[in-house]
C-alpha cells in the first residue's frame, strides 16, 4: 500500500468486485506510480493509477444542458437554422451601417454645429459597428461550416467572437440612445436583439458541449490498447465514470445486493 493511505477509506473512488476484476495490467501501471485510486476487489486491493485513469478524458461539467433548440427542434437543426437568419440579418445590417456612415457624412457638411456633431457621432457609431458586424459575417459563415462538419474549434472560434459582438453592439446601442433621436421602436427592436443574440450563443454553446461530450466517448472507446485488453479498457472507463458520478452507479444496483 503506498505511504499515507489508509485501508478503511470510505471514499467515492472504492468500487467493490469481484476477484475477476483483478487485472494485473492495472497493479502493475499502478506500481510504479505513488499516486493511485483504491479498487477493492473482494479481500483484494488494487490501486489503480491515477495516470491512467487521466488518460481518459473528463466530461465537463454543467449545471443545465439544453438538447433541443426552443424545446421542439433537434439542436443541430436549431442551430443551423438560427445560423442561416443571423447570415441574412447581418446582411441587411451590415448594410444600413453603410446608410448610417453616408448619413453622418452628409450631416458633416452642414453649418450647424449641432448637426455637425450628430454626423460625428453618427459615423462614428455606425463605423465600429460596421466593423463589428463584417467580423460577425465571416465568423457565421465560419460557424456554418463548423455546424456542418461537426468542427469544435471552428464553433469556439465563432462563439469567441460572438462575445466580443455582444459588448460591441450593447455598447453602440445604449450609447446611441441618449445621443441620437431614435424612437421606440428602434430601442425595443435594438433590445430584443441583443436578447436574442445572448440566447443564439446559449444554443451554440450547448451543441459544442454536447458535441465535444460525443467525440471525447468516441475518443474513449477508440484509445488504442497498448498495455491491456478491449475489457480492460471498458473496465478503465467505467471507473472514470464511477468517479466523476459517484451517485451515478449506485453499488445495490450494479452487483444485485440485498
Amino acid at each position: 500500500m503506498p505511504p499515507g493511505r489508509n485501508s478503511t477509506d470510505e471514499t467515492r473512488n472504492c468500487f467493490h468486485f469481484t476477484p475477476v476484476f483483478c487485472v494485473v495490467v492495472l497493479f502493475h501501471r499502478a506500481s510504479r506510480d505513488n499516486s493511485c485510486e483504491d479498487v477493492k476487489a473482494g479481500s483484494t486491493t488494487l490501486y489503480v493509477s491515477n495516470e491512467l485513469l487521466g488518460a481518459y478524458p473528463k466530461m465537463p461539467n454543467t449545471i443545465f444542458i439544453m438538447e433541443k433548440c426552443c424545446f421542439c427542434v433537434k439542436l443541430r437543426v436549431g442551430c443551423l437554422i438560427i445560423a442561416y437568419f443571423q447570415l441574412l440579418i447581418e446582411v441587411v445590417t451590415l448594410g444600413l451601417s453603410l446608410y448610417g456612415i453616408v448619413e453622418g457624412s452628409i450631416m458633416l457638411t452642414s453649418t450647424i454645429k449641432a448637426i455637425t456633431d450628430m454626423g460625428f457621432i453618427m459615423m462614428t457609431l455606425s463605423g465600429l459597428f460596421l466593423v463589428a458586424i463584417a467580423l460577425m459575417l465571416v465568423f457565421t459563415i465560419v460557424l456554418i461550416i463548423g455546424l456542418h462538419k461537426k468542427k469544435d474549434a471552428y464553433i469556439r472560434a465563432y462563439l469567441l467572437c460572438a462575445m466580443i459582438y455582444l459588448v460591441v453592439a450593447a455598447t453602440t446601442s445604449f450609447v446611441s440612445f441618449p445621443l441620437l433621436l431614435v424612437s421606440a421602436i428602434d430601442v425595443a427592436y435594438k433590445i430584443l436583439s441583443l436578447i436574442l443574440h445572448v440566447y443564439f450563443i446559449f444554443v451554440y454553446y450547448n451543441f459544442e458541449l454536447l458535441n465535444r461530450r460525443e467525440i471525447q466517448k468516441h475518443e474513449a472507446r477508440r484509445r488504442p490498447a497498448t498495455d491491456t485488453n478491449q475489457f480492460t479498457r471498458f473496465f478503465i472507463h467505467f471507473l472514470v465514470e464511477c468517479r466523476e458520478s459517484p451517485n451515478l452507479y449506485p453499488e445495490k444496483q450494479l452487483w444485485g445486493a440485498p
